[in-house]
């Protein structure tokens, strides 16, 4: 009678009875048979993808809300499944078993249920998962223990000496200074000598002429030197050896000096003018050896009074709002 039923549930849900027997190989994972009804296909997807994830073998069953258990467990039997999970017609809730490899008959049985939200499906997928792949899977063998392997012998890299950092820092370079107003470029000796910590320091800038600006009109010429001394303080960054990089600001004492060459029917005369003169500076510098850099300025100032040059009551000429400098040179730490 029982082969009567089993034959009699698998007509009844459109399934075409085995010739014989499937015989599954050792290493193929255990089959689980998955009843649901169209309505409930949200949850039913969800635990089919967690059994698949579980190394399990779902089979989709499409079958009436209205079957019986009884009918659902020869099904399963006659499949030759370990396991089965039927869906409730809802959509809230799941129930699963075990069957009896010899006898087919159900060994364990569990239900789950929930109120239908998408969380809790989630919740129910995964239980109904774990409850079969607990109950059909063997235990996973205790992970192989390695022999102890001797460390490598550890090896102590000797630092290599970093170049001693010098405190005192002095550039000494001829500058190219110009100035708005008229009056011709210059050239200058500068020299700055730096106290210079890791990131900020100190400094002191000083220009001599070496030629003079000129300016020249039908009365004559006027020759303008300029001598520049001053303080400031600066900061430094590194911007990736052998560069690096730094930036001043300070005030300065100017002396500016015109003399005028006149022409024939005129006469010259020597003026002096002595003023403040606020400086920014940026440089960037170049290391050729551990205290030896080769260095780039550009100084920006503006002097206050500016300098007015005179000819024949006329002031055609003005120096020193603004003026700038341009430095190349070489700095050496000295300290």
């Amino acid at each position: 009678m029982r082969g009567v039923r089993a034959v009699a549930a698998l007509l009844a849900l459109g399934v075409a009875p085995r010739a014989e027997a499937q015989v599954e190989t050792a290493l193929a994972p255990p089959a689980v048979m998955l009843f649901s009804t169209p309505e409930a296909e949200s949850l039913a997807g969800r635990i089919e993808a967690e059994l698949v994830a579980a190394g399990l073998a779902p089979r989709r069953v499409p079958v009436a809300a209205a079957t019986r258990f009884e009918d659902l467990a020869a099904l399963t039997m006659a499949e030759h499944a370990a396991g089965a999970v039927r869906v409730d017609p809802d959509g809230t809730g799941a129930e699963m078993w075990i069957a009896d490899p010899a006898t087919g008959r159900v060994q364990l049985r569990q239900s789950l249920s929930a109120d239908g939200s998408l969380a809790m499906a989630s919740v129910i997928a995964v239980r109904t998962a774990e409850f079969l792949r607990v109950s059909l899977l063997p235990p996973a063998p205790p992970p192989r223990v390695s022999p102890p392997v001797a460390p490598p012998p550890v090896v102590t890299a000797v630092p290599t000496a970093r170049p001693p950092r010098t405190l005192l820092r002095l550039a000494v370079a001829p500058a190219w200074l110009e100035s708005a107003g008229g009056v011709g470029a210059a050239l200058s000796l500068a020299a700055v000598i730096a106290v210079q910590g890791r990131r900020l320091g100190a400094e002191a800038l000083v220009l001599a002429p070496v030629t003079a600006g000129r300016f020249d009109a039908p009365e004559g010429s006027t020759r303008v030197h300029v001598t520049l001394a001053g303080v400031g303080a600066r900061a430094r960054w590194a911007t990736g050896a052998p560069w690096k990089g730094d930036a001043a600001v300070g005030a300065a004492g100017a002396l500016v000096r015109a003399e005028g060459v006149p022409a024939v029917g005129f006469t010259g005369a020597v003026k002096e003018l002595r003023g403040a003169a606020f400086y920014a500076r940026v440089g960037a510098s170049y290391d050729l050896a551990p205290w030896l850099a080769l260095r780039l300025d550009a100084i920006l100032a503006d002097l206050t009074p500016r300098a007015v040059i005179g000819v024949d009551d006329r002031t055609p000429a003005t120096w020193g709002r603004p003026f700038g400098a341009a430095l190349l040179g070489l700095e050496a730490g000295i300290l």
